[in-house]
């Protein structure tokens, strides 16, 4: 079967060629075996410095490593001259954060073409590697289903005598059904003529899945693997060679749980009150919010809607809805949400005696999956003096709407 030849391939190939096991090359990395998998299954771009040192590594430019340079198009004296420049762009990158970080990087560009001058050939050529990691990392951010999944560090053991390589990648998720679905890879390091592989997946309640792998060159893999979502599923192989059976740990997943492809509502207030010249009235006002992505970070997962909702009584759909338009422009800019004493959020309802209503917040994703986080809520009374009483929002962590006051 042949495979584009993606920027995680030639890494792969780079490796492979030069002897070393993902371990390895993360140890001269200075990087994790995660980090060094993460890039061969393209679910993550390397930064500018570990692709030079790839390329040390490797013996090939960076360019060819990006796929943007033929072997041999850059001599000695040209890598010094990219090493330079990737310094001076990472010590910018990590120390600016937000504007900051612009006007560095800026800085620093301009530093490097003053240090690149009479060099315009080869700035041409960073220039193209550049634009090329940035549509790479475009690439990355933009696959919604496309979640690594990270493999343990080296422990020693049978699996490190069986297996030369291993990995896995979540290439999709159901929500719905709560599944995702893997592919798995596993490289034995002998192989007989005839040797199969079955590979199984380990769930936290005890239930075990398997999958036959299929041989590709020297490696078995498994597509499109459907598998319960679950907060720890152990991953294994075994090759059977006709008289043996030969059974290798692989890696465990532990952020693949229903909740770990969710946004995370961290905090939320609404704040309410309600006046003696209008004592049936309860107003609310101000917003806080602070609202972060999905514990499986690679997820891609989105708010498409951020809403604050008031529902009253046991109706299922809302009386009032403000849409939190600050919400959405905020995570497009910071892929995360921090609001503090927000504005514009004022409206008021009028409570009888008897009658409630739930202030909750309602947030939508791009996968579909609709979440409520219960506000607070206050009830209609007979007591002249205080007509309306306020009930605290931890009674009710797992309100839905239809579902009763948490106090009753």
């Amino acid at each position: 079967m042949n495979e584009p030849n993606t920027l995680g391939r030639r890494i792969q190939e780079g490796r492979r060629t030069a002897g070393l096991s993902q371990e390895a090359l993360g140890e001269r990395l200075g990087v994790s075996r995660q980090a060094v998998s993460k890039w061969e299954a393209d679910a993550a771009v390397p930064e500018l410095e570990n692709l030079i040192a790839m390329s040390r590594v490797f013996g090939v430019p960076v360019g060819v490593l990006l796929g943007v340079e033929e072997p041999g198009s850059l001599s000695e004296r040209d890598m010094a001259a990219v090493e330079a420049v990737a310094a001076r762009y990472e010590a910018a990158r990590r120390m600016a954060t937000g504007r900051q970080k612009l006007a560095a990087l800026l800085g620093t560009g301009l530093l490097c073409v003053l240090l690149l001058a009479g060099a315009v050939s080869l700035w041409k050529r960073l220039g193209t590697m550049e634009r090329r990691l940035d549509q790479l990392q475009f690439q990355v951010n933009s696959l919604p289903g496309r979640v690594y999944v990270q493999p343990p560090t080296a422990g020693g053991g049978e699996s490190d005598s069986l297996l030369a390589d291993h990995g896995s990648i979540i290439t999709g998720f159901d929500p719905t059904a709560e599944t995702v679905t893997l592919r798995v890879t596993a490289q034995p390091r002998e192989r007989a003529t005839g040797t199969t592989a079955q590979f199984t997946a380990r769930l936290s309640d005890g239930r075990q899945l398997t999958v036959d792998g299929v041989l590709e060159g020297d490696l078995y893999t498994a597509e499109d693997w459907a598998v319960p979502m679950d907060r720890e599923i152990q991953l294994s192989v075994s090759f059977t060679d006709g008289e043996t059976i030969r059974t290798a740990p692989m890696e465990t997943l532990d952020d693949c749980g229903p909740d770990c492809f969710q946004l995370k509502v961290e905090d939320c207030v609404w704040y309410s009150s309600w006046k003696s010249a209008n004592p049936s009235q309860v107003w609310f006002k101000e917003v806080d919010l602070k609202l972060l992505g999905a514990e499986n970070t690679a997820a891609a997962i989105a708010p498409t809607a951020v809403e604050l909702c008031l529902y009253r009584n046991r109706e299922t759909e809302p009386e009032r809805v403000l849409p939190v338009r600050e919400a959405l422009e905020l995570w497009e800019r910071a892929g995360m949400v921090d609001m503090s004493f927000y504005s514009g959020y004022e409206t008021s309802i009028t409570l009888e005696k008897g009658d409630w209503v739930v202030a909750a917040l309602r947030v939508t994703d791009n996968a579909g999956h609709t979440a409520w986080t219960y506000l607070g809520g206050a009830r209609g009374t007979s007591d002249q003096e205080k007509p309306v009483e306020f009930l605290q929002y931890e009674a009710a962590v797992d309100w839905t709407p239809g579902a009763a006051l948490p106090a009753d």
